[in-house]
């Protein structure tokens, strides 16, 4: 992995943990999407995932932000029996972080009415960021493997290029980096957030995780960078929220849903195995965060 030197965005890891493809045994996965747009490309490469499963044990559901995604076109690009999909709700209120949770909280709830027998969810980004490579989904059959299976309840992964630093909390003291009120005083961050606490704190416990191996396993508050795999009898009430208590300004939802998993002893970890992730995606994401889901 590269050196921090202060500036980057992105955390390149040069010699990737590589999971090696095993098939999945006596479990099942529903794969929950929420879309920007509809992409058949993606969702097609998603559906790669379920191959390794035995038949039927593996779903993709996708739940879209507004009304763009027609229904009837996804229909007819041939995705099978393992494709589903809901409109997206007409009630959503608040802030774009605040609709994003609403979406996410509606598409676990969509899926598990679908998919009652479901035991664990993916929650994956498919606008691209995720490459779904034979190193994605090695990493993902890896962890659902008999001797992994008891390490997490909830689990993401390193990347060949890390950038989802808003979601990553290592521990509980680690700030809101883009919450200048959660940041005010704490000397790690002075100066610029993003160049100094992002990168110089949080990309520590990134490093810590690649260390152990595809088998190992770093526990931390919140992570998800573009997808993670989630227990569902480890859920509980735990849901997606901004969080605008303890952050004025609002915070990552995968934060608040990580720290209520964490709180009722939950596992939440960072896999050492890497997932193929555009090396591009940080810097992008970091400039689209103003305007994200401007038409929810």
């Amino acid at each position: 992995m590269d050196e921090d030197d202060g500036s980057k965005k992105v955390v390149l890891i040069n010699v990737p943990q590589v999971a090696p493809i095993q098939h999945a045994q006596d479990v099942n996965l529903v794969l929950i999407g929420v879309c920007l747009k509809a992409d058949r490309q993606q969702l097609q490469s998603a559906l790669g995932v379920c191959q390794y499963f035995p038949a039927g044990k593996c779903k993709l559901f996708v739940v879209a932000p507004h009304r763009t995604f027609v229904a009837e076109e996804i229909l007819g690009w041939g995705l099978g029996d393992s494709f589903s999909y809901m409109a997206d709700p007409s009630n959503l209120t608040g802030s774009r972080t605040a609709k994003l949770a609403q979406l996410r909280n509606a598409a676990v709830k969509g899926a598990l009415q679908k998919y009652p027998q479901t035991q664990n969810i993916m929650f994956a980004d498919l606008d691209g960021v995720v490459s779904w490579s034979n190193m994605t989904i090695g990493a993902i059959l890896n962890v659902v493997q008999p001797k992994n299976l008891d390490k997490w309840d909830v689990v993401s992964f390193t990347s060949t290029a890390y950038y989802d630093w808003w979601a990553l909390r290592c521990d509980q003291s680690d700030p809101n980096c883009w919450d200048e009120h959660s940041i005010a005083g704490d000397s790690r961050c002075s100066g610029k957030c993003l160049e100094s606490c992002r990168i110089g704190v949080l990309k520590q416990c990134i490093k810590k995780a690649h260390s152990l191996g595809i088998n190992g396993f770093r526990a931390v508050d919140s992570a998800f960078n573009g997808l993670s795999l989630i227990k569902v009898a480890a859920m509980g009430k735990c849901q997606y929220d901004p969080d605008t208590v303890n952050s004025p300004d609002g915070d990552c939802e995968h934060v608040s849903f990580n720290r209520c998993m964490k709180a009722s002893g939950r596992q939440v970890v960072v896999n050492g195995a890497t997932i193929e992730t555009r090396s591009d995606y940080g810097r992008e994401w970091l400039s689209l965060i103003p305007n994200m889901f401007r038409k929810l």
